[in-house]
Order: structure tokens, then sequence, then C-alpha cells
């Protein structure tokens, strides 16, 4: 055997190609290819494989052109202008080449008959966020029933009625502690007029925000000389905004928030502003209104700490575990011993998406398995809704058999206050 009586082969195959005889054209292309896996040839067995692929598609006998383009990209076959002239071969009008891959060949050649096609794919990122504990649902129902109606629809004018509320709750005591950290102590002993410091009025605003079924947290901002002295930090809280789609500081001590241009911010956000220089750049906001008097707060944004524990019924500590956004981290604060604390520089893991939905998905005889997850605090159940139809409880896994044509499954979940939270989309064509 040669490499004339391949190309004496190939020349064959392009003649049966050309008056689509494409059964004949695949033999040609197959007896070429055997040729130069004899001679140790591999580009060309790739070349002459693959071609051989192309006619058992165009002649519809599907199952071998599969096998026969598997041992090609094996090969390192990768695409369709490798053919040279055999790309100029048309289909029902379409030049192959301008089909473009084998994929498009094989649903065109096929009548839309390839397996399956995702048609739309939306799986939320979710990066860790376990590492932070929220308010237990028995303790936060017990606190609701103790809150007014908030009469705000739209998510922020909510977050700002909630704010002010909490801000004209107590006065400001930077000394006095009420016996307990649990926001119903703090609201009993409020109504006997007593102030409380900054960490009361954060508690109790992120405790309301839990109530409504958001991720908030108590969040400490620190000058960076905190180990020693008095008046160091000041306690703040950090909110995830489904709207906006990210996490956002609300200040209840100062019944104020902080922007950047027509962007609402966060802790770390600020903290980036600061230590570049660009405070200018910033305003703090009280009732909807600019309040540059507020500015000298930015001296605290230095250093953030980010509470691990984030149930304020049970014994919460302020010394407690913190994961911390600093430069240098001290072992002490004002000279009271810390808990433990991780060092981060930047915000690494610390602004998790929240209340997002997530998927792993296989297909296997006609049949799609699903493994679901959530970053929902609050979560209680998954709800699925297949092509538009209505909503039902399903399983973390489960099975779903696809039908012939459009398969649209939406996803979402529903927490324990009966919050329905934004949905998730998979769509999938079946052609057979």
């Amino acid at each position: 055997m040669s490499n004339n009586n391949a190309d004496s082969l190939i020349k064959e195959g392009r003649i049966f190609a050309g008056h689509s005889d494409y059964n004949n054209a695949k033999l040609k292309f197959l007896n070429a290819s055997n040729i130069y896996k004899l001679l140790k040839d591999k580009g060309r067995q790739n070349w002459t494989l693959a071609a051989a692929a192309y006619m058992a598609i165009i002649n519809k006998d599907i199952e071998e052109g599969l096998l026969i383009f598997n041992k090609a990209a094996k090969l390192g076959y990768t695409d369709l202008d490798k053919l040279n002239d055999l790309s100029k071969l048309k289909y029902k009008g379409k030049r192959l080449k301008e089909l473009s891959s084998f994929q498009q060949i094989y649903k065109r050649v096929c009548n839309n008959a390839s397996s399956v096609e995702i048609v739309k794919f939306q799986s939320q990122n979710i990066e860790p966020w376990q590492w932070a504990k929220y308010c237990d649902k028995k303790d936060l129902i017990r606190l609701k029933n103790k809150l007014p109606k908030f009469k705000s629809n739209k998510e922020f004018d909510f977050f700002k009625e909630c704010l002010a509320w909490v801000n004209k709750r107590f006065v400001h005591d930077a000394v006095n502690k009420p016996s307990n950290s649990n926001p119903l102590t703090i609201l009993k002993e409020a109504d006997n007029k007593k102030g409380f410091t900054c960490q009361e009025f954060s508690i109790l605003l992120a405790s309301v925000l839990q109530t409504h079924g958001y991720p908030a947290r108590v969040v400490v901002i620190l000058k960076n000389n905190y180990s020693y002295g008095t008046g160091k930090g000041h306690w703040v809280t950090e909110i995830w905004s489904n709207d906006l789609n990210k996490w956002i500081l609300l200040d209840p001590q100062n019944n104020c928030y902080w922007m950047a241009g027509k962007e609402v911010l966060n802790a770390s956000e600020i903290r980036e502003y600061v230590l570049k220089g660009k405070t200018q750049q910033m305003e703090p906001y009280v009732n909807g209104r600019k309040a540059g008097s507020l500015m000298n707060w930015l001296e605290y944004f230095k250093v953030i700490w980010i509470y691990n524990n984030q149930n304020y019924f049970n014994n919460w500590d302020t010394l407690g575990e913190t994961e911390e956004i600093s430069e240098q981290p001290h072992l002490l604060f004002q000279d009271k011993q810390r808990g433990y604390f991780k060092q981060h520089r930047g915000m690494d893991h610390l602004y998790p998406n929240m209340n997002k939905i997530s998927y792993k998905l296989k297909y296997h005889n006609k049949k799609l398995s699903f493994v679901l997850s959530n970053s929902c605090p609050f979560f209680k159940k998954y709800e699925i809704s297949c092509n538009n139809g209505p909503w039902s409880e399903c399983k973390t896994e489960f099975v779903k058999q696809l039908t012939k044509g459009n398969n649209v499954f939406n996803f979402r979940v529903r927490d324990i206050f009966n919050r329905k939270l934004n949905n998730v989309v998979l769509a999938i064509n079946k052609y057979k």
C-alpha cells in the first residue's frame, strides 16, 4: 500500500460525493483512512475519517457517522475547514462550510434530529456563604409580631423605612447597654426610655430585616489603631438587596446610607474609596438627602469585621468570631481580648451572592437528572414549573423525562416567610 493508492481512493470518493452517492464516497474515504493508518500518517488518517463521517451523516447513517467522527476527534480533528474542497458540498442549498460545525450539519441533515440542545441556561453563581449563621425562624416570628406593618412596596424604600424606624426607637448612648443582645430585650428596654450604643441599633435593624427574609448582618467598621483607647469602632448593618443584586450598608444610628453616583455601597466598597483617596466620589444620605456632615465617619472604614454568628437571640458576643478585612490585624480591641478571627485583604468570599439558585444536571436515556442548591438562609422548599405550567414543590434531587420539542424548566425558592424568590430558567430542545 502507498500514498498513491490512498490518493486514488480519495479522488474516487470526491467523484462519488459530487454525484450525491454518499455511501460509496464514505467507503472510499474509510479505505483511504485504513491505508494512512498502516502508513502511520495520522494527519491524513484524521482527514479521511472526518470526510467519511460527513458522508455518513449526509446519507443519514447517523450512528455510523457519529462513531466515525469520534475516531477522527481522538486524532485531533476540530473543524470543517480541514476538509478543503469537501466543505464546498451543499445540503438543501446550504454549503457545509457555512454551517461551520459538525453538530450543525448533523442537525440540518437530520431535519433537526440531534438528540438534545440547551437553548437557555441560567444557573446562578453561588459562592460559599454558610460560614455566617442567621437567626432561627421561631425567634424571628416572635420579633415580627412586635413590629409595625411597613408600608413600602419597593425594596429599597422598604429598607429606608426600616432604617428610619430603628433609628427612632431609642437615643444613642455610648455607654449604656441592655441586659442582653436579644432584639426583643432591646425593644422592651428601649420602651423604658433607655438609650443604647450603635451596636444595639445595628442588631435591631439586622434582625428586623431578617424577619422579612433578607440576609442581613451586623458589621463593625474600625480605625486602624483599634487595639487601645476608646471610640475606635462603629457598628453598622449590611443587607443583601435582591433588586440591586448586591450587599449594601445601612447605618441605623445615623439613619444613613452611602452612595457613589447612583450606586448604593457596602462597607468594603466604601473602604476601597477611602484607601484610594477617592472619598469625594461618595456621599452619605439621610432621608434621601445628602448629609455632608457625616463625612467624618469615613475614618472608621479602615478595617471591617463581619461576624460569623448573626443570630442575636442567644448569647451573642460582641467580640466573637469574625472575618476581618484589613491591612494589619490586631489581637485586641480597645484593650479587650478578641475571639477567633481570620484576616482578609479584600472581599474574598465575604460578599456572597444570596437568595440564588444553582443546579447540576446530567442527560441520560432521554431524561434529565437535577441536583439543586441555593444560597437562601431562610430556605423552605424548591418549586418547579414545567413548560410554563403551574408551580409545584420539587426535591433537591430529581429526574425529569424530556418530551419532543421545547422543554422549559423554571426553578425558584420559597422561604420560611412564604416569599417567592427570583426564579432561574433552563430551556432544552429535544428533537427525537
